[in-house]
């Protein structure tokens, strides 16, 4: 009996030996995070009360307010052109503008993207694209390469029978360049 006890302590202290000797490998393995600043902050951070006294004001109103666009130029895809939204057809509540909208075509902007669409409703597409592709070139005062620069696809829509139908595209110029 004596003996199962010896060996019951012996296997039990060398089971916490173990479990030490991992815990202590582990410390020394294991990586500290870096700290974003390595310079520590002088100097005190006080803070400051706030006190709430009266109402909070509506933040969004139920009054609609038209966007005010200044004339001459604008920036789109960072670059200076020229003010689309003077010539627009429609300007809605989020800025989005319908440049252009006849039976052939379309042009919008998406402000939300800083993106030109150009939607082509004829089946002609090639001569089409060309038409619209000029008509924004005009719009914005740029040229080719500039436009290149421009967030812009060109796309068909599936109702119109044409090979391109459900399609996008880049502008058709910005490939030769």
């Amino acid at each position: 009996m004596f003996l199962k006890r010896k060996i019951l302590i012996f296997i039990t202290a060398f089971l916490f030996f173990i479990l030490f000797l991992g815990i202590i490998i582990s410390l020394l393995f294991k990586k500290t995070p870096e700290k974003p600043f390595s310079e520590p902050v002088s100097g005190d951070i006080t803070s400051v009360p706030t006190v709430f006294t009266g109402v909070l004001p509506t933040l969004i109103s139920d009054e609609f307010v038209p966007p005010v666009f200044n004339e001459g130029k604008i920036y789109s895809s960072g670059m200076p052109v020229n003010n689309f939204h003077a010539v627009a057809q429609i300007i809605n509540t989020n800025g989005d503008t319908l440049i252009t909208n006849n039976a052939d075509y379309q042009i919008v902007h998406l402000d939300k993207f800083d993106k030109f669409l150009i939607v082509i409703y004829n089946p002609d597409f090639e001569k089409t694209q060309t038409e619209a592709e000029q008509n924004l070139l005009a719009i914005l005062g740029i040229d080719k390469p500039n436009a290149c620069r421009l967030n812009a696809e060109v796309s068909i829509p599936q109702n119109v029978q044409n090979k391109y139908a459900g399609l996008v595209f880049p502008l058709s110029f910005c490939s030769d360049l």
